[in-house]
C-alpha cells in the first residue's frame, strides 16, 4: 500500500480489537506480509521500541475503522481481546491467517495480492452529488408552508368529492347503493365540550326490497371521522355535517361541525325523534391528513432531512471499487451499476428508465441486499395495486414470478419476512401470504405512500417509492419521517416522463438519477 489511509487516525479515539476466534473461517491471508506493509506505511504510530499499533480496515472493503491490534515484529504476534475466552491473547500468524482479523489485515497487502473482485471506475459513484439548487431560509419555510397547504387542499377536495357523491344519489338511493352506514336510532343528547352531542344506537334493518343486497347493517363508524347525516322520511332537511366523538359497543355520539344545532329546531327535532332512522355518509377521515401534516413538521424539525430536502447539503455516496453488492439475481450491466449506486447512497437515489429496462428487478435485488445487511425496508407506491405489483408481480397463489420479492420470500434458502400494511389489497397472493403479518418485526413492510404515515418516526432504515411521480409531494414527506434521521435513503423508481421527473428534482433539489 503506497499511501496511508490512516493519516488522520488517532489511537486516542480508537479501541483494541475485540473478536471471537471461533468465528467462520476464510481463505488464508499472508498476514506477516500485511504486518510489514502496515508498519512501513504507518511507522510513526509506535507505542514502544518493540511493538506497533496497526489500525484495522473493515472486513469487506478498504475502509478505515477505529479498531487496532498491537504487533511485535520480533515474534510476528498480534495482541487482541479474545471475546470467546474473555482474555487478552497474543496470536502468531497461523492463528490469524484464516480469521476475520486476517480479512481486515488483507487490505494492507499490495492490490495484486488482495484477491478481491473490483469494480470498474465507471461503476463507482462519486463521493457526493451537489444539489441542483438550494433554498434560502425563507424559501425553505415557504416550501414547507406550501406542503401544509397542499395537505389542506387535498382534504377539502376529498370532502367535496364525498359531498357530491351523496348529493348526486340522494338519501334513499345512497342507502340502497350501500354507501350509507346505518340505520342509527336516536337516543337523545348529552352535554359535550360546552355544547351538545347527539346519541344514537346502531341497529339493523330488514330490507323490504329483495333487490337490495348491499344494505349495510355493519357500519364502520370511527371516532374523529366526519360524516354527512341524513334522516329517512325527512329528506327535505339538508344533510348535516357531524363528527363522531364517541363510538362504543352499543352506542355512538355525533356532534355538529362548524356551528351548534339549536334546541327545538327542525334539525334537532329529527335527530332526537325516537321513531326516525338516521344514516351517515362518509365525509372525511382526518387521520391520514393529520399524519401528513405531522410528517411535514417532523421533517422540518430534522436538520439532516430538512437540509437534504431543500438542497442545502450534498447527497453522499460511500463505496469503493470493492463494494460489490450480492444481488442474488441475474442483472445486466446497467442494472448492476444502478444497484451499486443505490447500495452506496447514504441519502437518496433515483432509478430512472423507460418501461422494460428492469427497474423493478433492480429494486428487488437492492431490497434483498439491504435485508441481508440487516436493514428494515419500507416499500411504498401511490396505489394499492402498485404496491402489490412490486411485491408479487404476476405471481399466482401456487407459482411465484421469478425475480419478485414474493419469489425471494418463498425461497427455502432465504429467511425474509414481509408484511403488507393496510386492508385494501385485492391481490389473492398478497392476501394469502402477507396480509395480516405483523409489521413490527418484518424485514420488509409494504404500504401505500399515504399508509406510510402511520409508522412512527425513524422506524425504517430504507424507504422505497415505486412510481414516485404519481405520488403527491406531501405523501413523500410522510415516508421520510419514518426513516432514520441519520440514514435516509430513498430509491425512486419508474420516473418515466421528463417533466414529472424534473418537478420531483426541483422539489427535493438533490435527487441524482441514472438513465439506462
Amino acid at each position: 500500500m503506497s499511501h496511508n489511509p490512516f493519516q488522520d487516525w488517532s489511537q486516542d479515539n480508537a479501541r483494541l480489537l475485540k473478536t471471537d476466534l471461533t468465528q467462520e473461517r476464510y481463505s488464508p491471508v499472508s498476514v506477516a506480509k500485511a504486518y510489514e506493509n502496515a508498519v512501513e506505511t504507518i511507522h510513526s504510530i509506535d507505542t514502544t521500541s518493540d511493538q506497533y499499533v496497526i489500525p484495522l480496515f473493515e472486513p469487506d472493503a478498504p475502509k478505515p475503522t477505529q479498531e487496532y491490534v498491537y504487533y511485535k515484529p520480533e515474534s510476528q504476534k498480534v495482541k487482541i481481546y479474545d471475546s470467546g475466552n474473555h482474555s487478552i491473547a497474543w496470536l502468531p500468524p497461523g492463528e490469524v491467517s484464516t480469521t476475520e482479523l486476517g480479512q481486515r489485515l488483507k487490505w494492507w497487502l499490495p492490490p495484486d495480492e488482495q484477491d478481491f473482485e473490483t469494480l470498474s471506475e465507471e461503476h463507482v459513484p462519486p463521493e457526493s452529488v451537489s444539489p441542483v439548487t438550494n433554498l434560502s431560509k425563507s424559501e425553505s419555510s415557504e416550501f414547507f408552508d406550501e406542503m401544509l397547504e397542499l395537505v389542506q387542499q387535498e382534504r377539502i377536495a376529498d370532502k367535496q368529492a364525498n359531498r357530491e357523491q351523496y348529493e348526486a344519489l340522494g338519501l334513499n338511493k345512497a342507502i340502497h347503493r350501500g354507501v350509507m352506514a346505518g340505520p342509527l336510532i336516536p337516543l337523545g343528547t348529552a352535554p359535550y365540550e360546552g355544547g351538545r352531542a347527539f346519541k344514537f344506537q346502531l341497529t339493523s334493518e330488514e330490507s323490504d326490497d329483495d333487490t337490495d343486497p348491499n344494505l349495510r347493517d355493519d357500519a364502520e363508524i370511527f371516532p374523529d371521522n366526519e360524516y354527512l347525516v341524513g334522516v329517512r322520511g325527512h329528506e327535505s332537511i339538508s344533510p348535516i355535517e357531524m363528527e363522531a366523538v364517541y363510538v362504543g359497543d352499543t352506542d355512538l355520539w355525533l356532534r355538529p361541525l362548524n356551528k351548534s344545532i339549536a334546541k327545538n329546531s327542525p334539525k334537532s327535532n329529527v335527530l332526537t325523534d325516537d321513531e326516525a332512522t338516521v344514516w351517515v355518509h362518509d365525509l372525511v377521515n382526518p387521520l391520514p391528513y393529520n399524519r401528513r401534516r405531522d410528517a411535514i413538521h417532523n421533517v422540518k424539525r430534522s436538520r439532516n432531512k430538512r437540509q437534504l430536502l431543500t438542497g442545502n447539503q450534498n447527497a453522499v455516496f460511500s463505496s469503493g471499487q470493492h463494494a460489490i453488492p450480492d444481488s442474488g439475481l441475474e442483472l445486466n450491466i446497467s442494472q448492476q451499476k444502478a444497484l451499486v449506486w443505490a447500495e452506496a447512497a447514504e441519502d437518496c437515489f433515483c432509478i430512472h428508465g423507460p418501461p422494460g429496462t428492469g427497474k423493478t428487478r433492480t429494486l428487488t435485488a437492492y431490497i434483498r441486499d439491504a435485508v441481508a445487511r440487516e436493514q428494515r425496508v419500507l416499500v411504498t407506491a401511490h396505489s394499492n395495486q402498485a404496491v402489490d405489483n412490486l411485491l408479487v408481480g404476476d405471481s399466482t397463489v401456487d407459482e411465484p414470478e421469478e425475480g419478485t420479492l414474493h419469489a425471494i420470500a418463498q425461497d427455502d434458502e432465504t429467511d425474509i419476512t414481509i408484511s403488507r400494511s393496510g386492508t385494501n389489497s385485492e391481490d389473492r397472493v398478497v392476501n394469502r401470504y402477507y396480509q395480516g403479518v405483523p409489521s413490527a418485526n418484518a424485514d420488509i413492510v409494504a404500504a401505500t405512500t399515504s399508509g406510510a404515515a402511520r409508522f412512527s418516526t425513524d422506524s425504517f432504515d430504507v424507504g422505497i417509492v415505486d412510481e414516485a411521480t404519481q405520488a403527491a409531494a406531501p405523501r413523500l414527506l410522510s415516508l421520510l419521517t419514518s426513516l432514520k434521521s441519520l440514514f435516509w435513503r430513498e430509491i425512486i423508481n419508474n420516473c418515466l416522463h421528463l417533466q414529472p421527473l424534473r418537478t420531483l428534482l426541483e422539489m427535493s433539489n438533490v435527487f441524482h438519477y441514472l438513465k439506462y
